[in-house]
C-alpha cells in the first residue's frame, strides 16, 4: 500500500451519500496513521445528497462526523464537455445550492482542496526537511 509510506498524503474521498460508518478507508487511515497527521477527507458527488439530508455532509465538513486533523473538503467534480467549465460549474453549484452555499469556501472546491494540499506538503517538508538533511549529509 502506498498509504504505509510516512510521507504519503491521505485523502479519504468518500461520496456525500454514503454512511461514513461503513467507509473502510477511514478505518485504514486510522491504523496507519493513527495521529492523523496526513488524512484530509474529501467529500464527493454532493449533487446526489438527498433535499433535506444534507446536515449530515456539512457534520463532517466541520469536522463533527469523523475528525480529520487535515480536515475536511467537499468537491463537486462533474465532467464537462469543456475541460476548462469543470472549475466554473462547481463553483456555480456551491454558490446556488441552498444549503451548501453556506459553506465555508475554503471547506468547497477543488481550488480549496489544492490549496490545503499545499498547506499540507510545505507543513510535512518543513518537518522532515532536517532529517533528509543529515542523511544526505552523512
Amino acid at each position: 500500500y502506498y498509504i504505509t509510506d510516512c510521507n504519503a498524503i491521505l485523502l479519504a474521498v468518500i461520496p456525500c451519500n454514503v454512511d461514513l460508518a461503513t467507509v473502510d478507508i477511514l478505518s485504514r487511515a486510522e491504523i496507519i496513521d493513527p495521529l492523523g497527521l496526513r488524512a484530509i477527507g474529501v467529500l464527493t458527488k454532493p449533487d446526489l445528497v438527498v433535499t433535506g439530508e444534507e446536515s449530515e455532509a456539512i457534520k463532517t465538513l466541520d469536522n463533527g462526523a469523523k475528525k480529520l486533523k487535515g480536515g475536511w473538503i467537499m468537491t463537486l467534480c462533474k465532467e464537462s464537455e469543456n475541460d476548462n467549465n469543470a472549475f466554473v460549474d462547481e463553483d456555480a453549484f456551491f454558490e446556488q445550492h441552498p444549503v451548501f452555499k453556506n459553506v465555508g469556501k475554503d471547506k468547497v472546491g477543488v481550488n480549496s482542496l489544492s490549496s490545503l494540499l499545499m498547506t499540507m506538503l510545505v507543513d510535512r517538508m518543513e518537518s522532515t526537511i532536517t532529517a533528509v538533511y543529515s542523511t544526505i549529509t552523512t
